[in-house]
């Protein structure tokens, strides 16, 4: 656990700045942080969009802690020995480190943690090297379940698209979210809306939150969609993930949608 002695924002702010610096040793670190090639890195901030080393520049907590969002391939017993390093210089400051959407790294001035092993009894570089191994497995799972997810959305834009005029209509309803985690997703036409700017006014019974957005065609042709961009011809489709209180629903039997004073209304049957 942290030290139960609050940080303030400057604290937070410095400690939070050294780690960037240390990680841009090995890599590309921000938000706020220098862009260095090595050979951890997946290349520069301005290439990939996402830097290496994730350090997030909010304070989430009021006590000494740090959270990082880090890529499998990113990691490295020497990053995470640097790391240590800096928080022993940082009075009683500890770091939690998301490796990927399977792994999850606490390090403090006296340790290293690597929860979601099999085994917590490795040295440091085999379980440095058994969480890659593990993360990037759940990675591969994750990036299939999303093709297949895609592939099978694909297949039913024609019916969807065929179905009438609707400014709003139902590809698709799936019992857990294109990453295969659970819960129910709904994928929606959107005939009229623009841009993901426009999808903002919608409301949803339930709650929704939306992992994916795309340019679909009659066709069923899917091409993901990029801020400012426009495919003539394609409308806009979304997966829609279910949400009650933040945490995924499911089970639904009906979705409604609100955009001013229109209603949709559809029944969710699983696919």
């Amino acid at each position: 656990m942290p030290s139960g002695r609050k940080a303030s924002e400057a604290d937070f702010s410095e400690v939070r700045q050294r780690l960037v610096r240390v990680s841009s040793r090995f890599g590309s670190a921000g938000p706020g942080g220098a862009s260095v090639a090595s050979e951890h890195s997946r290349g520069s901030l301005s290439e990939s969009g996402v830097p290496d080393f994730y350090i997030v520049d909010d304070q989430l907590s009021d006590y000494r802690r740090v959270f990082l969002e880090i890529t499998p391939e990113a990691l490295s017993s020497e990053w995470m020995t640097a790391i240590a390093a800096e928080l022993r210089a940082s009075d009683d400051w500890d770091a939690l480190i998301r490796v990927g959407e399977a792994i999850l790294i606490r390090v403090d001035a006296t340790s290293i943690s690597v929860f979601g092993l099999p085994s917590a009894t490795l040295g440091l570089q085999d379980a440095v090297r058994a969480a890659q191994e593990h993360a990037l497995a759940a990675e591969t799972t994750r990036r299939l379940a999303a093709t297949q997810r895609r592939t099978a959305v694909a297949a039913l834009i024609p019916q969807a698209w065929a179905a009438g005029p609707a400014d709003l209509a139902c590809i698709g309803v799936f019992q857990n979210r294109s990453d295969g985690s659970d819960g129910v997703t709904v994928w929606l036409l959107h005939r009229l809306d623009q841009s993901a700017f426009d999808l903002d006014d919608y409301d949803f019974e339930p709650d929704a939150v939306r992992p994916a957005l795309f340019w679909g065609f009659p066709t069923g042709r899917l091409v993901e969609y990029k801020p400012g961009s426009r495919e003539e011809g394609g409308s806009l489709v979304a997966e829609w993930a279910l949400v009650d209180r933040g945490r995924p629903v499911t089970h639904a039997g009906v979705l409604r949608v609100h955009k001013g004073r229109r209603v949709w209304t559809f029944d969710l049957l699983p696919q």
